[in-house]
C-alpha cells in the first residue's frame, strides 16, 4: 500500500496551534501516521459524511476527509471532545441543517 499525502486545512492548522504541548506533539505524530494508515484502529466514519472520519487523540479528536483516488488526507478540524464536531456545511455537502432548537420550536433566520 502506497503512502498518501497528508493536508492540513487553514482552519485545523489555527486550532492544531491552540493545543497544549502534550496534546500538541500527540496530535502531530498521530497526522503523520495518517500517511502511512489513513484508517487507523479506532478510528470512526462520521454519519452523514461522505468520506469524512474522525480519529481520538487524547481528549482531542482529529478529523479528516480521505480521498483514496487521489491518495490525500485534509486534516479540517481539531476539537476537543467536549466541544463536539460541529462540521461547516461546505465540508458536508448533501448533510441537511435544522432550523429548530432542541426543544422544537423553530428559529427564524433574518
Amino acid at each position: 500500500m502506497s503512502d498518501y499525502s497528508v493536508e492540513i486545512k487553514p482552519s485545523a492548522r489555527k486550532e492544531l496551534e491552540t493545543l497544549p504541548d502534550n496534546a500538541l506533539a500527540r496530535a502531530v505524530r498521530k497526522i503523520d501516521s495518517l500517511a502511512h494508515a489513513p484508517r487507523p484502529a479506532g478510528c470512526k466514519k462520521l454519519k452523514g459524511y461522505k468520506d469524512q472520519w474522525r480519529v481520538r487523540v487524547g481528549d482531542w479528536r482529529v478529523v479528516y476527509v480521505i480521498d483514496d483516488a487521489a491518495k490525500l488526507v485534509s486534516v479540517t478540524r481539531i476539537a476537543h471532545r467536549r466541544e463536539g464536531l460541529r462540521v461547516s456545511g461546505a465540508q458536508n455537502a448533501g448533510a441537511q441543517v435544522s432550523n429548530s432548537t432542541p426543544h422544537g420550536t423553530s428559529v427564524n433566520a433574518s
